[in-house]
């Protein structure tokens, strides 16, 4: 399953700059959000004969990849060109800490509802909040946002100096 995530991560760094100029910045941040969160959906229907439910997860994990890789490339594109310089490692740093400071607790109350409710149902939860999370974005300025900013160019030129 990891090989899968993993092809589906190359595909979508592939794709991602094609998805940008297509789409614009915002709208390819969303599209990220729904490509990574959308296919995870197949994992809690995964059920039935071995090499259908195999099928299924391959599938989901190719999909996230691909997702997760288009959300990546396209918000730190977009992060990059807004932070200024002189923050962007502090600025980085918060965002790096929020993102992997939070899976402990989701681990833990994934624990704890799989042991309340059982797996099947623990998963719907977990999939419907991540396919949910994208309103918090859809719901914000992001995905008018077409380019990126005009002094984006110049910024990523400026020297940093060695104070970041």
């Amino acid at each position: 399953m990891v090989a899968a995530f993993g092809l589906g991560g190359l595909a979508g760094a592939y794709a991602a700059p094609r998805v940008v100029r297509r789409i614009g910045i915002g709208p390819a941040i969303v599209t990220g959000f729904l490509g990574f969160s959308l296919p995870l959906l197949l994992v809690p229907l995964a059920e039935g004969p071995g090499p259908l439910v195999i099928a299924a997860l391959v599938a989901s994990q190719l999909g996230a990849g691909c997702g997760v890789a288009v959300l990546d490339v396209s918000t730190n594109s977009y992060l990059i060109a807004v932070i200024p310089p002189t923050l962007r490692s502090r600025v980085m740093g918060v965002v790096q800490t929020a993102n992997f400071g939070v899976r402990p607790i989701g681990a833990v109350l994934a624990g704890t509802l799989g042991t309340a409710l059982g797996l099947r149902p623990t998963l719907w939860i977990g999939t419907a909040g991540a396919v949910l999370s994208v309103l918090w974005v859809a719901s914000s300025a992001l995905p008018r946002v077409r380019e990126l900013p005009e002094n984006a160019a110049q910024r990523l030129d400026e020297p940093t100096g060695g104070g970041n």
